[in-house]
């Protein structure tokens, strides 16, 4: 936040925009002292830093649908349990866990509310030294007014993201990693002003490969795919990528 407004108590709340989160951005402000406060418009209250990486998040706001994703104007606080499961089984299966919420939600493409839920869940396995697999199962649903005056609730939509991740390393100085990816919405466009589709759907697929030359350099080669379903729910080709790139570490 700008010193100017902190300095007399109004503190803007510090959050980070993860990767590929889309949206109107709501901003939190609070005042700090017991005497009232105004902000005026088109002065500037805060500033935002954007940070580049050196490669793709391996896992965005996008992948679990996050509740604040695609919000337009304010968003509402909601009624929500909140949950958390984790466990670490054995060896192989390293990893698991279960979250998500379940309660009140927002359409914010329509401004109204509904009910809804997102499940997402994760697991590490790994059946060798070499190899290692990472899969996360990400669903999310709305319900809203049917809008027939009954107070029924129809389904608006339903989001899955089914994603697996395989890393092999051969060497301490080379491995391959896979990823594929896929990305379905099945929507009731009869509850929708706008015209949408009933299914969506996308499919990605990526493989790269790493070699360490030295301590400060390594080399990557990789390929992507990327295919969408048609009017004719078929999926074509949408994207194709191949890259090469050299990382080199500068030491002072």
């Amino acid at each position: 936040g700008k010193s100017t407004y902190a300095r007399c108590g109004i503190i803007v709340n510090v959050t980070p925009l993860e990767p590929e989160w889309e949206g109107h951005v709501t901003l939190e402000f609070s005042n700090t002292t017991p005497l009232p406060a105004r902000i005026y418009a088109n002065e500037g209250a805060c500033q935002f830093l954007f940070l580049k990486g050196d490669r793709p998040c391996e896992v965005s706001y996008a992948d679990p649908a996050g509740k604040y994703m695609k919000q337009k104007g304010v968003t509402l606080p909601r009624q929500r349990l909140i949950y958390t499961i984790q466990t670490s089984p054995s060896r192989v299966v390293n990893q698991l866990s279960i979250d998500g919420f379940v309660g009140e939600e927002i359409d914010f493409e329509q401004t109204r509310p509904g009910t809804g839920a997102n499940i997402v869940f994760s697991a590490t396995v790994r059946p060798t030294d070499h190899l290692e697999m990472r899969l996360n199962n990400g669903r999310r649903w709305l319900n809203v007014d049917d809008g027939t005056g009954s107070g029924r609730r129809a389904r608006l939509f339903t989001a899955t993201v089914d994603r697996l991740r395989a890393t092999y390393t051969f060497t301490p100085r080379f491995f391959v990693r896979a990823i594929g990816q896929w990305v379905e919405t099945t929507s009731d466009p009869s509850l929708y002003v706008d015209e949408v589709p009933p299914r969506e759907g996308t499919l990605t697929a990526s493989i790269l490969l790493a070699y360490k030359l030295n301590w400060q350099t390594v080399v990557f080669v990789g390929y992507g795919d990327g295919r969408e379903l048609d009017t004719d729910e078929v999926l074509q080709r949408s994207d194709r990528q191949f890259f090469v790139k050299v990382s080199y570490a500068l030491q002072r």
